[in-house]
């Protein structure tokens, strides 16, 4: 697994790479390879071992929990079956930090369809933490996955420098277990959560998805992926 050090240094230069195509340039080193899809689940890779987890939550996937209304708080899940499924919804023109989200499937009824997607949802805390939610209306833009001249890995982004993901075992209604937050910097990690990076794992996206979504504006890019990201063998790779 690749370190935090990497991770943050990749973070930092987001905003300032410019987005190119993934043939457009190439990395030196030895990478797993990647492929292409229309969609992707989000994978929780944690390269420092920590002990605030019984079991280990490495190679978890990202999901939600039902905490309100048209509302699901991010939390980390065992199994595929369970995992959310994503797509990057963008320009059509220019995929980058600026013009993309990560969006759920809509949610169609007989009223007509509703937008969903990952939500950054900032409030009142003394960590400066920021909720991640899976939620009804449209992602909340500058998020997606890099790929080209930003980094040779197919790894979650978002305008917040750290994923992290705490120990909130309690299972009552509104506390997820295993919660997924943003944290602005290493300081405001608190003692119960890690440092996460998120991979994207190649998906499918429901046959029809788009189908009578045509008002939402939907611009459906492809995103850069691995296989199967449990199955890689870090230790053969930079």
């Amino acid at each position: 697994m690749f370190t935090v050090a990497l991770v943050s240094t990749l973070m930092a230069g987001l905003t300032a790479a410019s987005p190119l195509s993934l043939s457009q340039r190439q990395f030196q080193g030895n990478y797993p390879p990647r492929a292409t899809a229309d969609a992707f689940t989000l994978v929780a890779n944690i390269s420092i071992p920590s002990t605030i987890f019984n079991p280990d939550v490495n190679n978890w996937f990202l999901s939600g929990v039902h905490v309100g209304a048209g509302r699901n708080a991010a939390i980390l899940q065992p199994t595929l079956d369970r995992a959310s499924v994503f797509f990057i919804n963008g320009t059509g023109r220019d995929v980058s930090a600026q013009a993309t989200s990560i969006a759920l499937p809509p949610i169609k009824s007989q009223s007509g369809a509703t937008p969903a997607g990952l939500q950054f949802i900032p409030y009142e805390n003394p960590h400066n933490l920021v909720n991640l939610g899976l939620n009804f209306g449209p992602g909340s833009v500058g998020a997606g996955v890099v790929g080209g001249l930003r980094s040779p890995w197919a790894q979650a982004f978002t305008p917040y420098r750290y994923f992290i993901v705490c120990n909130e075992t309690e299972p009552a209604y509104g506390r997820p277990q295993h919660a997924v937050k943003l944290a602005p910097d290493a300081e405001s990690i608190p003692e119960n959560c890690v440092a996460v990076t998120f991979l994207a794992q190649c998906a499918t996206l429901p046959e029809g998805v788009f189908e009578g979504t045509e008002e939402l504006n939907i611009h459906q890019v492809g995103a850069p992926c691995y296989e199967d990201v449990g199955a890689i063998d870090w230790s053969q790779h930079d």
